[in-house]
């Protein structure tokens, strides 16, 4: 099979993609797992020719063929005239693509890493080219079985080269929660403040580690005074983080953008991963899964792929409120206290829960078990059980306050 790619890196053209197998450089999670699924694929598949376009193709890997390509129309419009037969990129909801791959004999395969609009999935469904939408989370695809673009669809979870997260069993430096993403409003960084300020004057002496940044997505927007994210959201979280004066409180420690290895040192330090504890726009959540493959019990929200990627006290907690979030953090830190063996007895399971089921080795299995099906015209099978009318509804119902 010949099979095309689509890497935007309009806005990260300096990152360097030629090693996704060395863990993300410092990359949304669609731009890694794009960069990571091609190179997997090329290095597993070798019988199959895998392209990848991108508008900037210097710091790409040698195991693809790299073909320069300005935008995602230009992409497809190259990938059609070489002939490929499957072209993967993130799903979109921009008629002027549908219009442009709908004269087109190239099948495309979209990615759905963010939940998709109605217009995204009415377009999706009447779209004769696209073969296939693919999903990151079970819980995702839930969401959409009561729409016609349901009948194109699957789920495939995202993944990370797991051999490359060292094994942390271990006593932590200290008692700390870590917060890893962009640190953007639709990432829940405020909640992360505000959960940690409520902790802080409770007298529960506890650090706040960051890595992220507001410019994780787009490494050319502007910061606030305090170089964090952009000046208006940085306004709402700062009063949670600083002294009567206007200083950094000394237990708030900002690590801005790292590369993979200076991240997962910080990171195997920690007691706890939090990742955006508001669940909105969280189709998987690789933040969690990272924080797992390290060891490190994550707090999280309850809500949509998250409910995939962290086993609710068992490999760490989800919750449904503010308060609650706030109750199961300091569970967690007292387990560290003084109970360290249930403690760590979570660690381990949160390790071994990632290892067995979010292994790009096992997850460019299921991509290739996709793409010949496609390619040999079979049905492809949905592991979902079958569901009411009414559950229908209400999946359809939940789907629209996660797409606001």
């Amino acid at each position: 099979m010949k099979i095309a790619f689509y890497l935007d890196n309009k806005n990260s053209k300096d990152i360097d993609y030629s090693q996704p197998y060395m863990g993300n450089p410092g990359v949304g999670g669609t731009q890694f797992m794009i960069s990571l699924l091609s190179w997997y694929y090329a290095q597993k598949y070798k019988n199959n020719n895998i392209i990848l376009y991108a508008p900037y193709v210097d710091f790409l890997p040698n195991e693809t063929n790299n073909v320069q390509a300005n935008s995602l129309i230009e992409a497809y419009a190259q990938a059609d005239e070489d002939k490929a037969d499957f072209f993967i990129c993130r799903s979109t909801k921009e008629v002027s693509f549908f219009n442009h791959i709908n004269k087109g004999k190239t099948k495309v395969i979209l990615w759905g890493h963010n939940f998709a609009t109605f217009k995204e999935l009415n377009l999706i469904a009447k779209s004769k080219t696209v073969a296939q939408y693919i999903c990151v989370s079970k819980e995702q695809l839930k969401l959409i079985q009561g729409h016609k673009a349901f009948h194109k669809s699957s789920y495939i979870y995202n993944a990370i080269p797991t051999d490359i997260y060292p094994e942390n069993n271990d006593t932590r430096n200290d008692r700390s929660i870590c917060y890893l993403g962009s640190i953007v409003p639709s990432k829940g960084f405020d909640v992360t403040a505000k959960l940690w300020r409520h902790l802080y004057d409770r007298g529960i002496k506890v650090k706040l580690h960051v890595i992220g940044s507001g410019q994780l997505y787009n490494k050319s927007a502007e910061l606030g005074e305090y170089g964090i994210a952009q000046q208006e959201f940085e306004n709402q979280f700062i009063k949670y983080l600083i002294d009567d004066k206007g200083n950094m409180l000394d237990d708030v420690i900002f690590h801005g953008l790292l590369k993979f290895k200076e991240k997962t040192d910080v990171m195997a330090d920690m007691t706890i991963g939090i990742i955006n504890p508001t669940g909105e726009t969280e189709t998987f959540g690789i933040s969690a899964i990272e924080f797992q493959a390290l060891n490190i019990p994550v707090i999280t929200c309850n809500r949509g792929g998250l409910k995939n990627t962290v086993m609710d006290g068992n490999t760490g907690y989800l919750s449904n409120s503010f308060e609650e979030l706030a109750e199961k953090t300091e569970k967690l830190l007292d387990l560290y206290s003084n109970n360290p063996d249930k403690y760590f007895a979570m660690a381990q399971n949160a390790r071994s829960f990632i290892l067995n089921n979010f292994d790009i080795n096992l997850s460019i299995e299921v991509w290739n078990e996709l793409l010949t099906g496609l390619y040999r015209n079979e049905k492809i099978r949905k592991d979902l059980p079958k569901v009411s009318t009414i559950q229908k509804v209400k999946n359809y119902f939940n789907l629209f306050f996660y797409i606001q």
